[in-house]
């Protein structure tokens, strides 16, 4: 079977290859709040950058993304431009240990 071939039948059956179009209107609102709390634009959110505070920024909107919509971790991982392994391991992370330090501090990553 060719990838064509393979795309038309997953279509066919009801598979998305994106985010459906009602959680990403969801996903981008929620990704705006949090990189403004943080002082961050979009832009960096989705970026490969691990600074610190950016770090804890992605995972709070990721978390807020999984509580808040209905989207799987394949779907956050496409939306946040990472793989559903690290979505799972930010989710997991935030809920053993919420964020209790106030995004106040001054921006010492950049």
């Amino acid at each position: 079977m060719e990838l064509r071939e393979a795309e038309e039948f997953l279509l066919s059956h009801g598979w998305t290859v994106k985010p459906p179009p009602q959680y990403i209107s969801q996903i981008r609102r929620i990704q705006d709040e949090t990189c403004y709390k943080y002082g961050f634009t979009r832009l960096e959110l989705l970026s490969r950058r691990r600074y610190t505070t950016l770090v804890r920024c992605r995972h709070e909107a990721i978390r807020r993304c999984f509580l808040e919509t209905c989207a799987s971790f394949p779907e956050l991982g496409r939306a946040f431009n990472r793989d559903h392994t690290s979505i799972m391991y930010a989710v997991g992370n935030l809920m053993r240990k919420p964020l209790t330090e106030p995004p106040d501090k001054e921006r010492e990553d950049r």
